[in-house]
């Protein structure tokens, strides 16, 4: 028997699957924030027979980081999700047309609106895959059930 998620979570989980595709532009942004040191005049004078110990100092000031570990376990956690999905089911292949490869539709009429998923399930229909709606929308409830699975189990989501 499954629990129903709160709708808070449910949010979470789905603001997580759509802030995917840039995580790893996040990642290497605190990266080389932390990398980056002031200049010093003195460099030379200072570091006179002493080791450097850069790569060292990076991870360490990486792993007491929060807000890059949290990040770092959101994407594997998702990661973890896309490996138990075979790439050829109608799961994964949702997934990436809904929250990694495309963010807006470009219309004629209107050169900007946001991409939903009745968009997504038009796709499939036009591919040949006849589904109902709401075998789709079962579809999508059992991808966030299984990110909210996967979340509890790395930690991410505590009661």
């Amino acid at each position: 028997m499954e629990r129903k998620i709160p709708s808070e979570v449910r949010k979470l989980l789905i603001q997580k699957l759509k802030e995917y595709r840039f995580i790893n532009d996040e990642l290497i942004l605190i990266e080389e924030q932390l990398d980056s040191t002031p200049a010093d005049k003195n460099y030379y004078i200072k570091s006179k027979n002493k080791i450097s110990r850069k790569t060292e100092s990076l991870a360490i000031r990486l792993a007491e980081n929060k807000k890059y570990q949290e990040i770092k376990a959101w994407k594997n956690c998702i990661d973890n999700l896309f490996i138990s999905y075979d790439k050829n089911s109608l799961k994964w292949k949702f997934i990436q047309r809904r929250y990694i490869l495309y963010d807006t539709v470009v219309y004629k009429w209107d050169k900007t609106r946001k991409l939903k998923d009745n968009d997504i399930y038009r796709d499939f229909e036009l591919e040949g895959i006849n589904k109902s709606n709401i075998t789709f929308k079962r579809m999508k409830e059992s991808i966030i059930i299984d990110l909210y699975k996967e979340a509890i189990k790395n930690n991410l989501i505590k009661f």
